[in-house]
């Protein structure tokens, strides 16, 4: 039997197949789902940021404040379909030239986001 000639035109479907189509795609895969979970996780916390805030500084009292905070998250990361475990908060109140404010901070893995609005 003949060693094979790598330098040779003739070649086999299947070892290039193997080669580009397998071998040099799955880290392009690989990266292509890791970015997609990232953005997935930032657009999920960017959302929660807004719209957990927003229904906390709508409560009548602190309480109940609370309480729709993290009924908000909760939910919100359910639509996501991100464990409720993930999400990890912070809830600031600032004062700001005489003006209060609050910042909620959402983190979901290595994403961030800082919602801010004015204390009614």
């Amino acid at each position: 039997m003949r060693a094979f000639n790598f330098n040779d035109e003739n070649g086999s479907a299947v070892i290039e197949l193997l080669g580009f189509g397998i071998l040099l795609q799955v880290p392009i895969l690989m990266f292509a789902t890791t970015m997609a979970e990232l953005q997935r996780d930032q657009l999920a916390a960017q959302a929660i940021s807004i719209q957990a805030l927003r229904t906390h500084l709508q409560a009548d009292n602190p309480q109940l404040a609370i309480n729709s905070l993290e009924e908000s998250i909760a939910e919100m990361s359910g639509n996501f379909g991100i464990p409720a475990g993930e999400v990890d908060y912070s809830l600031k109140t600032q004062l700001v030239d005489g003006v209060k404010m609050r910042s909620l901070q959402v983190v979901i893995g290595l994403a961030r986001e800082t919602s801010s609005m004015v204390v009614p």
